[in-house]
């Protein structure tokens, strides 16, 4: 977000000049951005001691009571397992039942002596704590007592300024606000606790334990458990994202990170070099929580140079340089004189950092010095992570992305993904010529008419319309002879046709290609029975249905009377008289239409919206039905979630194209045994002669080979031209998918851009279908895309299995051949045999895997080993459990 933020300032430097750059970061919630406290509330956010509402939310503005409070302080005293022991009556009169929740903690802090209380003897849980309260409670849990000097509340106020716990504004009569309640925490928790000399009252000059133990360190470790620092702070000077480490000024040896460290003042971690970080390490010495503390950050284009004077001027306002500093250009620090350094970056667009006296200590220079058009774009999994990679027609040579490049596309802050074929880019290479800097622009106009075509003096120009408004474009000369068009030529425009336009910075057509179609309309969410039960008599039975979006059924508010008549209550078509099960309803149940039989009542129909899931047919003609299982083989047997028919009112789409429905009818299968073909059907509400409901829409899906193209991850994504080529990794291989711009593209259940579809995603593909070989109804490519946030597994009741079969009876070596079966492919195995470890990238052939419905690794030459282990990485970075198998004697 921040590396956006700076990337759209640089953009906007160009035209305006100059812009100041705050520390701002992904905000910890929604409404904290902004915030005067947000380094603290992130903070507090990753140690667990605070939390958002029900929205997620914060609201740092709104007060917190009493017995909040009271839990945060003994959260932050790491007492939350001795509070669920108290979780007692208090004594305190006005702390009711309605207030159990906080029995434990207000006992806790009771028995430390971080509360006492009124003089009426109430605690008053649901008033708003005051500045003053809060303080009180927080130095006391620091071991300070009512025997400072003075009287309450100067006497905790004086000693909370003493330790930098507040500052100006603080109002003790006022209600604290969570923000504020969060500062006070953030900073008592870096304080050093104390004890009271019993000889002297009053005396809290003696530590707890070692002096320098923080209560963050003491609360959280416990004293002496910790052998490192609770923080690593300094100027940070190398960061390895291999390694997990980075290298702060001061400190020997690097300091490791935890996968998911959180940030404040950056996004990602390859952005620290060069700043002051404060690092909270956790009980094992490893950071969990970074807040960036460079003093200042300016950021805009260089206009001027004062190598005697050491100045550089950005906007008009003048900035001395160390004559030390570190001067990169490109992301290449530069060398030589002082003199020299500043004279290669003037014109440059800068990011300026300054110490605490404003004066810069690190120059980080952009010179846009090349340009081209791009041709292609890749994604590649090499090396144990995802590699991007950009051809330029005129070159025809790949240029690598850095780890920190910045993007900026059409003057916004933007990523690899927005970029497209056509655009016209601006860059800057470092030392290594891999990209660091890429000013892209291509405006893109969607959904205009084609009126005309002309030739003029300044050369080919189209005339466009859109509601009602006409725009004359002309073609740009580098394009008249090779106008991208979706394959095909110039003069292959067709009048009448919608086009997506692309044009240049000179506002030139350098692409056309005919409007992608609308978005594919998914079905709605079933709901689930979560709740139901049965009371009275057999001849007056009530149902309540609760479901889980919190709507509660009876049925004998629908004024039904069951005297005199059986009360059959069906779902889906389904008859489910005998509920006694929540299963029984599986997820066929929502929301709709209540259709009553007939006028006597004596029954009850009840349909879903829509239900999803495998979809086969029985019968044929005029009585074919057609019917839809789960769409998971555990669940199928002998279960129908609906049985319904269609007529030629019901709307029949297939992979996201209206068809007619007698062009699908071969294409369904007759049995619930085929995978590949799913659907969502949506009902009318009628039903037809026989009382089987009338299908209002069905929606299909038709892919290709499960094993080969459905639900497999993306290995790598190339772009050509205007095409898209996604690589398939199965569990025998690779496959390949070509995606062209007409394509119907899904990503987590909404219309998507071919360029929303990434390394590591999931994705089920259909080719281009023609249906009965009749022009005119060629489906396109349907790729149907989820993102992967599961971890990888090993195929249920499958075990990780390992062989040794002795090759060598005088040294005692032999081959071990390990075997495994996963639930998806990966990219990258880790095998550990009695300790050494593996890392087997299996893009890379030499990595040894031997694919195919088992995967077998095979180590020649080793001895016997006691324990094999392994882990497995997908390609979306989820990593599995680790698996093991112990050999026998």
């Amino acid at each position: 977000m921040l590396k956006k933020l700076i990337a759209t300032a640089l953009a906007a430097a160009m035209i305006f000049g100059l812009v100041s750059v705050g520390f701002a970061a992904t905000s910890p919630f929604p409404d904290t951005a902004g915030v005067e406290q947000e380094a603290a509330i992130a903070k507090l956010k990753t140690l667990g001691l605070v939390k958002g509402d029900e929205n997620g939310n914060f609201r740092p503005y709104s007060t917190i009571n009493r017995a909040e409070f009271t839990a945060m302080v003994v959260r932050m005293l790491n007492l939350e397992t001795a509070a669920s022991y108290l979780n007692t009556p208090t004594v305190f009169p006005d702390v009711t039942e309605q207030w159990s929740w906080a029995y434990g903690y207000i006992n806790v802090a009771t028995g430390r002596g971080l509360i006492k209380g009124f003089e009426d003897g109430t605690f008053r849980p649901g008033e708003p704590v005051t500045q003053a309260q809060a303080l009180t409670i927080l130095i006391r849990a620091l071991g300070y007592n009512d025997n400072l000097p003075g009287d309450w509340p100067i006497d905790y106020v004086m000693k909370g300024a003493e330790l930098g716990i507040i500052g100006g504004g603080f109002t003790g009569n006022v209600g604290a606000t969570r923000a504020l309640v969060a500062e006070l925490v953030a900073n008592t928790l870096d304080q050093t606790p104390v004890k009271e000399d019993k000889e002297a009252p009053g005396n809290f000059g003696d530590k707890y334990t070692t002096p320098g133990v923080t209560l963050y360190k003491e609360a959280f470790f416990g004293t002496g458990k910790l052998a490192n620092d609770d923080y690593a702070s300094g100027k940070v000077t190398k960061v390895n994202t291999t390694d997990k480490t980075i290298t702060i000024d001061g400190i020997a040896n690097p300091v490791s990170y935890v996968s998911g460290v959180v940030l404040y003042g950056k996004d990602s971690i390859s952005e620290l070099v060069g700043q002051y970080v404060k690092a909270t390490l956790n009980k094992d010495g490893k950071i969990i929580f970074i807040q960036v503390t460079t003093p200042g950050e300016v950021v805009g284009r260089i206009t001027a140079i004062d190598a005697v004077n050491k100045t550089v001027t950005v906007g008009g306002t003048k900035h001395t340089v160390d004559e030390g500093a570190v001067i990169l250009k490109n992301g290449a620090e530069l060398s030589g004189t002082f003199a020299s350094k500043l004279a290669e970056i003037k014109d440059a667009d800068a990011k300026l950092l300054k110490d605490d006296d404003g004066v810069v200590y690190r120059i980080e220079a952009r010179i846009l010095d090349k340009s081209g058009t791009l041709y292609e774009k890749s994604t590649v999994w090499q090396v144990g992570k995802v590699i991007y990679r950009i051809n330029f027609e005129e070159s025809g040579t790949w240029f690598i992305l850095a780890d920190d490049a910045v993007i900026v596309r059409n003057g916004v802050a933007a990523s690899f993904g927005d970029l497209e074929s056509g655009d016209s880019l601006e860059y800057a290479l470092d030392e290594n010529d891999e990209i660091v800097y890429i000013d892209a622009y291509s405006k893109v106009l969607e959904g205009y008419t084609l009126i005309s075509m002309r030739w003029t003096s300044a050369g080919r120009v189209v005339t466009l319309e859109k509601d009602g408004k006409e725009v004359s474009y002309t073609i740009s000369d580098d394009y008249n002879k090779n106008l991208k068009t979706d394959g095909k030529g110039l003069d292959e425009l067709l009048v009448g046709t919608k086009y997506d336009i692309t044009l240049d910075r000179d506002g030139e057509i350098i692409c056309m290609v005919p409007a992608e179609p609308e978005g594919v309309t998914t079905g709605g969410e079933v709901k689930k029975v979560v709740a139901k039960y049965t009371s009275g008599t057999s001849s007056n039975r009530q149902y309540k249905l609760e479901l889980d979006d919190g709507t509660v059924l009876i049925l004998n508010e629908l004024d039904l009377d069951p005297v005199g008549g059986r009360v059959d209550i069906l779902i889906n078509g389904e008859d489910y008289n005998h509920i006694t099960e929540p299963k029984d309803l599986w997820n066929a149940i929502a929301v709709g239409s209540l259709v009553i039989g007939d006028e006597d009542l004596t029954y009850l129909k009840f349909y879903s919206p829509s239900v999803t899931g495998k979809v086969y047919k029985t019968g044929s003609g005029s009585t074919l039905t057609l019917h839809i299982v789960p769409d998971d083989p555990d669940e199928a047997a002998g279960m129908n979630l609906v049985s319904f028919v269609w007529n030629w009112d019901t709307a029949v789409t297939i992979n996201g194209k209206r068809v007619d429905r007698s062009l699908v009818l071969n294409r369904i299968p007759t049995d619930s045994s085929n995978d590949a073909f799913v659907g969502t059907v949506k009902f009318s509400g009628d039903d037809d002669e026989s009382g089987v409901p009338v299908a209002a829409e069905l929606t299909l899906e038709d892919f290709m080979d499960r094993e080969a193209c459905m639900d497999v991850p993306v290995e790598s994504v190339e772009v050509r031209g205007s095409t898209y080529y996604y690589t398939l990794r199965t569990f025998d291989g690779t496959t390949g998918c070509t995606v062209s711009s007409s394509a119907i593209v899904l990503k987590d259940g909404e219309a998507a851009a071919r360029a929303d579809v990434v390394v590591g995603d999931k994705v089920s593909y259909s080719p281009p279908l023609n249906l009965d070989n009749v022009e005119g109804y060629e489906i396109p490519a349907y790729v149907k895309a989820k993102s992967d946030t599961e971890a990888p597994k090993l195929v249920t009741n499958t075990t990780l299995t390992a062989t040794w079969l002795e090759t060598d009876q005088s040294a005692h070596k032999g081959t071990l051949t390990v075997s495994f079966r996963l639930t998806e492919p990966v990219a990258v195995v880790y095998i550990w045999v009695d300790g050494s470890e593996y890392e087997l990238d299996v893009t890379d052939p030499a990595a040894g895997i031997t694919f195919g419905t088992t995967w077998i690794w095979t180590l020649r030459d080793v001895a016997k080993p006691a324990k094999v282990s392994a882990q497995f990485v997908d390609f979306a970075g989820n990593s599995s459990s680790v698996y093991s198998f112990t050999f026998t004697n």
